[in-house]
């Protein structure tokens, strides 16, 4: 496992928690909009994730795929 990879990985976990946080906590629309934009992170770290783990160009453009979605 490569740099990239280890890095997408932590800001797929960290934006998931910090997304959960928001949603719990929520008392304003701006934490729902904070909520959203961590999903959205998230989504792309772990996609990216995939890309860097990626042992073939088909596994490593399915990542790039989820992470552009």
């Amino acid at each position: 496992m490569n740099l990239f990879a280890i890095t997408s990985l932590f800001c797929a976990i960290s934006c998931i928690v910090l997304a959960f946080i928001a949603l719990i906590f929520r008392k304003t629309k701006l934490h729902l909009i904070l909520f959203l934009f961590n999903i959205v992170v998230t989504l792309w770290g772990f996609g990216s994730f995939l890309a860097g783990i990626a042992t073939s160009g088909s596994k490593a453009l399915l990542g790039w795929q989820i992470a552009h979605l």
